[in-house]
């Protein structure tokens, strides 16, 4: 298996546009602001795979679709490609 999470608690969600599902990276953005407010509510930190230098979405100052474009831009200054997986969320520190 190819899974780069074997172990802990994730989930990947797909956004659907009335009954098809679309890969839109806005849609997940918007889906990541709500997992950001749920996570803050119950007070459980979440990576989410569109921005993977966050440790904790929760605790972001800020829209996920600031920090994914801030994802981005950090790997491109580290001469990486950046790895976006923005369906997918994991409780993080747990």
């Amino acid at each position: 298996m190819k899974s780069k999470h074997l172990e802990g608690k994730a989930v990947d969600l797909m956004a659907y546009i009335g009954s098809r599902g679309s890969w839109e990276l806005n849609l997940y953005d918007n889906i990541a602001d709500a997992m950001k407010k749920a996570a803050k509510k119950v007070k459980v930190p979440i990576r989410w795979g569109g921005a993977w230098h966050i440790a904790n979405i929760a605790e972001f100052d800020g829209t996920m679709e600031w920090a994914a474009s801030s994802y981005i831009d950090v790997r491109r200054a580290e001469g990486k490609r950046p790895f976006i997986d923005a369906p997918h969320f994991e409780i993080w520190g747990d």
